[in-house]
């Protein structure tokens, strides 16, 4: 059984009587101790997974259909006390900027013995701080950080406590939303080197999220293309990023292959949409079908991919 596993998931934002679909029909599994990639552009939906996993949504999001099961358990179906019991103890974030992850007007020391006794209640208050050392050493930070604020850290160390906190009680799931976002290219290549060992020290299991599939190259065993709010492409990481399955998938490839740094930018196909497959703006091998019809999974070798033309069936 899968530690993990997302079962045709649609996730709407409702805004001005307007429903936008942010993730759509979207099904995945990550086993224990495994690490899946999720790549993809920004609004590709990637960030309002995390917060659906998490049970962290905005009111004005909502899950339409679909399911998310994690250990054998339904999270959709739990009410706020039994979710508190699984989030942070059993799965946990790390978080897209540190610099609103962290209380800035708290020291580092109060806000991680506060998340530490809320989530163990009845545990002393030396349990807590000795334990918040011990994970702040995990990630090669002095105890001298506890008495430090947030601005007092540079961008690394502030990640660094992010890191730390996702971890001071020792869950079995890690998610990590773009945590190399704006550190610099040394920082970043630290951070990644961080997450890999901790990932393998204590074999959690790991959902990297990210617009960049070159971070991952070394770090996943699985890879999750993500565009228009669902998957393209899944599958073993080094098959896809070899022989990508999926028109997307290519360009993205060969994008960020030519990209030395910013956001991803692939230059569009210009082309009417009304319906179909959501790529197929931006498509040079789309035909009829792709206009009518939203593709379903289809295994080609061992991929899924979603496409008529490349499955194998235009």
């Amino acid at each position: 059984m899968p530690l993990l596993d997302v079962r045709e998931l649609t996730v709407a934002y409702v805004s001005d009587g307007r429903e936008v679909e942010a993730v759509r029909d979207l099904s995945f599994s990550v086993e224990k101790g495994e690490s899946l990639a999720v790549v993809g552009e920004s609004g590709s939906g990637k960030t309002t997974l995390a917060m659906t996993l998490m049970g962290l949504l905005p009111k004005e999001a909502r899950v339409k259909r679909g399911d998310v099961v994690f250990d054998g358990v339904s999270l959709l179906s739990l009410g706020k006390e039994e979710l508190r019991r699984i989030r942070w103890r059993r799965m946990s974030m790390i978080f897209q900027a540190s610099q609103n992850a962290l209380d800035p007007v708290r020291k580092v020391g109060n806000q991680l013995v506060e998340l530490y006794t809320y989530h163990n209640r009845g545990a002393r208050k030396e349990e807590a701080v000795n334990r918040a050392i011990e994970t702040l050493s995990t990630v090669n930070l002095a105890p001298s950080v506890m008495d430090m604020y947030p601005h007092e850290l540079s961008g690394g160390m502030k990640q660094r406590v992010v890191i730390a906190a996702s971890l001071l009680l020792e869950p079995e799931l890690l998610l990590a939303d773009e945590p190399t976002t704006a550190l610099d290219v040394v920082t970043q290549a630290e951070i990644l080197l961080l997450i890999r060992k901790v990932v393998k020290e204590r074999g959690l299991t790991l959902l990297f999220i990210t617009h960049d599939v070159g971070l991952v190259a070394s770090l996943c065993d699985r890879v999750m293309v993500m565009y228009g709010g669902t998957d393209m492409e899944q599958g073993p990481l080094r098959e896809v990023l070899s022989r990508p399955a999926h028109p997307y998938t290519e360009r993205l490839i060969k994008t960020l292959r030519g990209l030395e740094e910013g956001r991803l930018e692939l230059e569009d196909v210009k082309r009417e949409v009304t319906g179909g497959c959501p790529f197929l703006s931006r498509c040079p091998d789309a035909v009829d079908r792709c206009y009518r019809e939203f593709p379903s999974r289809r295994e080609k070798g061992k991929v899924e991919v979603r496409c008529f033309v490349r499955g194998g069936e235009s």
